[in-house]
């Protein structure tokens, strides 16, 4: 039976494996390089990786707008590390139109899709896409009180 760990060496561990995590390597592998590494059990190495994943998660939480912008840095990242001969291709033409068009969606450039249901000429019903759950649940009800009222 091994020692018991202090908290400092726990948290060593526990952010090692956090960055294995960000490095995207496979659980069963991070629980197979703890023990070997840290020379403890399995159970307390899935322990570890249980502590990690909640860090990770935690850490994960960002605004929904932050995240939008890191997506657009990485497109972009990704059409400027694209090669030069692959660019100039019909194929790598397309790719780029693709990421420009992912981009001005991201950026709101490119507006929702909306679909309107013409069942009633004077009151026609429009249905955009929402991504606020407020919104998408204040729309659902003018909805509802607009085909109750009929």
């Amino acid at each position: 039976m091994s020692q018991k760990s202090t908290k400092i060496v726990t948290q060593k561990r526990v952010f090692e494996i956090h960055d294995w995590i960000l490095e995207g390597k496979p659980d069963y592998k991070i629980l197979r390089d703890c023990v070997e590494q840290f020379g403890i059990g399995e159970r307390q190495a899935k322990n570890l990786l249980e502590k990690a994943y909640k860090i990770w998660y935690d850490a994960v939480k960002v605004d929904k707008e932050h995240k939008r912008m890191l997506k657009i840095g990485e497109l972009k990242s990704r059409m400027q590390k694209m090669k030069e001969e692959y660019k100039n291709t019909p194929m790598g033409m397309r790719v780029l139109l693709q990421y420009d068009k992912h981009i001005d969606k991201l950026e709101g450039i490119i507006p929702d899709k909306s679909h309107v249901i013409k069942g009633d000429n004077e009151n026609p019903i429009v249905f955009t896409n929402l991504d606020d759950a407020e919104k998408r649940e204040a729309r659902i009800a003018e909805l509802l009180k607009k085909a109750m009222g009929k």
